[in-house]
């Protein structure tokens, strides 16, 4: 089936659940009027067809031409404030005989995409692509984009793939009831009929991203997409978390940065393994076809720009990359924290005195109330482990343990908790002593022991001793 039958398709489809199950609720009115009339047939006969003519009309009335796709989300970059990255998109756009777009977003998703509503044209690059592609990487993926426009996807096919989001729209912000039913229903069959074309138009772009860039480099590309999606959903699951409100804030680029290099093989590995883009209103093919297909393919004239240091990473073209993604990060990623950047040292410790506060919290409370003359410390804990009692407060006696004596180290300031963005990460303990000196955390062991045998509990608390903590100091839960 051609391009053009295929949005026809698409169209019929589009208009032909709502419009018929509309025909069919005022037949069956009629029918159950004149039953009513004729023969006593009540009026709960309608409430099949009412249902079905509720989802013709929410599709009616939300038609996605009516309906705007939202502006994206992010930092808008002029051409002024960055001039090598919009180069390179003027430059793309020269080859494919287009006009470039007419803004440019940096968001916080590893991502690129375009967006065209009342003649504005909108390109979107995600921050993570910026640190984790190289030039000619994000030079494809950046082709892919533009070759939409150049050849008429976002326009052509407006009314079919605006449809396709407004649909989804709709069935996320529906509860479960019939109709939200009904309408996912109809997602599934428009799916079905609009995906050729829409991954027709998918194809397309692939091709003039493997015309320019080199069919290699274009699968490369999505690979490493995949690579940085990956790296990027751990940063912000492990790092991320540790950026509360009003908290202080260090930079997931730099995170980002240092876990692709720390933790490769682990990440490509989880990439390989997980199924990218594979939803199934996606009109993206799975990235392996792609690949596939790109592999596949056999130019005879490969119209490629030039492109200076194309293995250094994308972030080169900007003028000021720290601060770009910085700003990115307060706008798009991690709006809520402390606007001045840190460490993640001091992000981590903070978050790592506050989780252990919420550990040891119960126990310290329990061994208050059970002594409430005086306040608890690492003295009367040993005690209540010694003695059995602290066993029957806690689940987690050795984890409860520790975070008591992490507690206890931070009233001090004498721990911290350094990054590890290795497969061993998010984050190693140090021990600061009262010189200022680190040392690895060293009492894990031994707390270990002195849970599983009560008769080690002098070892842990002369090595406490030894590392100079103070056993009979409050512990502030």
């Amino acid at each position: 089936m051609g391009v053009r039958l295929r949005v026809w398709a698409s169209l019929l489809t589009l208009l032909l659940v709502p419009v018929g199950t509309l025909l069919v609720l005022c037949a069956l009115a009629a029918t159950v009027l004149l039953g009513y009339e004729n023969a006593g047939i009540g009026p709960q006969a309608l409430a099949p067809a009412f249902l079905l003519g509720l989802v013709g009309l929410v599709v009616l009335h939300g038609l996605p031409g009516r309906r705007p796709v939202p502006r994206p989300e992010g930092l808008e970059i002029l051409p002024e404030e960055e001039p090598g990255l919009w180069g390179e998109i003027e430059d793309i756009c020269e080859v494919l005989g287009e006009d470039p777009p007419d803004h440019l977003v940096i968001d916080g998703r590893p991502r690129t995409a375009v967006t065209e509503q009342h003649d504005l044209r909108e390109m979107v690059i995600g921050l993570p692509l910026l640190v984790g592609l190289s030039r000619v990487e994000l030079r494809s993926l950046m082709t892919h984009e533009m070759a939409h426009f150049a050849h008429g996807t976002t326009r052509g096919t407006w009314f079919v793939l605006r449809a396709q989001y407004w649909l989804r729209s709709t069935v996320g912000t529906l509860r479960r009831s019939p109709l939200r039913r009904l309408i996912t229903l109809y997602l599934k069959l428009y799916s079905a009929v609009s995906g050729p074309a829409r991954a027709h138009h998918e194809l397309g772009a692939d091709i003039w991203a493997g015309r320019l860039a080199g069919p290699e480099v274009a699968a490369q590309a999505l690979r490493q997409r995949q690579f940085v999606d990956e790296a990027w959903r751990r940063v912000l699951e492990q790092y991320g978390r540790a950026l509360v409100p009003r908290g202080p804030r260090a930079s997931l680029a730099e995170a980002l940065t240092e876990l692709m290099h720390d933790s490769r093989e682990l990440v490509e590995t989880e990439a390989h393994r997980r199924l990218f883009g594979m939803s199934q209103y996606d009109a993206h093919p799975p990235d392996e076809e792609r690949i596939a297909t790109l592999r596949s393919l056999r130019f005879h004239d490969r119209p490629r720009l030039p492109l200076e240091h194309p293995h250094e990473p994308a972030w080169t073209w900007l003028n000021d990359a720290p601060g770009l993604f910085d700003e990115v990060e307060i706008d798009a990623v991690a709006p809520d924290p402390d606007e001045r950047f840190s460490s993640w040292a001091t992000v981590l410790t903070r978050q790592l005195v506050k989780d252990s506060r919420e550990k040891a919290g119960d126990l310290l409370d329990a061994l208050h109330r059970m002594n409430p003359g005086s306040p608890p410390t690492l003295d009367g804990l040993l005690r209540a482990v010694a003695s059995g009692r602290a066993q029957r407060l806690t689940d987690d006696l050795p984890g409860s343990l520790r975070a008591a004596v992490i507690v206890a180290l931070a009233q001090e300031r004498r721990v911290r908790a350094e990054p590890d963005f290795s497969p061993g990460g998010p984050l190693r303990i140090t021990l600061v002593t009262r010189d200022g000196q680190t040392w690895d955390w060293p009492f894990d062991e031994v707390i270990a022991d002195a849970v599983r045998d009560p008769r080690e509990l002098e070892t842990l608390a002369q090595a406490l001793e030894s590392a100079d903590v103070d056993l009979r100091e409050p512990v502030e839960a």
